[in-house]
């Protein structure tokens, strides 16, 4: 409400120009204000958000400090949720960013998984390596980690569910390379719990271009 009687007040000590006939037309002050007032408020939101959780944070600190674990009759345990498995999405693979025919990038949907099969957040580090596996020998394509940080800024959440987006480029690969498996392991903070996952994902490929990978025996 501040924010508004103050978006007021500056329309009110605009100068008569810029009212009146100036350089810029009521209008255009008008709508300039009121995009001004509603980016104040999506911010002021964020913050009143964060301060929240903030200091939820600190009144749970304060309860567990120099006192007892609370009991709840009836649980266990067993059953406070904890980091147990990890999951690909359907729609993780390779995918062509800049339209050339070529896949290019790998995208990869990861869940973190409680004892009943629930995403839950989770901190830890994630590494993933492509490799393709062929009939004699495995070659490394490349390899990327992702450290705590990185993997809370890839956090999503929305009507496709909630996950770790993991995006990373792919280097030049053999045109006759048509699958590679994404190998990803995934170590939680709290618990040192690791898990790992699999999959053989399609490869898109229009070109035949030098391979730059390593051979591993």
């Amino acid at each position: 409400m501040g924010l508004v009687v103050c978006a007021l007040l500056m329309i009110g000590c605009a100068p008569k120009s810029a009212r009146l006939g100036g350089k810029e037309s009521p209008d255009k002050v008008i709508h300039d204000l009121r995009t001004e007032n509603t980016k104040l408020r999506k911010q002021l939101d964020s913050f009143d958000r964060q301060i929240k959780l903030r200091l939820a944070e600190i009144s749970a600190l304060k309860q567990r400090m120099g006192s007892k674990p609370t009991v709840v009759p009836g649980v266990s345990s067993e059953d406070v949720s904890r980091f147990v498995a990890i999951e690909l999405g359907t729609f993780s693979g390779a995918i062509d960013t800049n339209k050339d025919g070529d896949d290019d990038t790998v995208r990869i949907y990861l869940q973190t998984l409680d004892q009943f099969g629930r995403f839950i957040p989770a901190v830890g580090k994630a590494t993933i390596n492509v490799v393709h596996v062929g009939s004699e020998k495995t070659t490394a394509i490349t390899k990327k980690v992702f450290d705590p940080l990185a993997l809370r800024a890839a956090y999503r959440t929305g009507f496709t569910g909630t996950h770790y987006t993991l995006k990373f480029p792919l280097p030049a690969i053999a045109g006759n390379v048509k699958e590679l498996t994404l190998k990803l392991s995934f170590v939680d903070a709290a618990t040192g719990v690791t898990a790992e996952i699999s999959k053989l994902v399609s490869l898109k490929r229009q070109s035949n271009r030098p391979t730059t990978a390593s051979v591993e025996n």
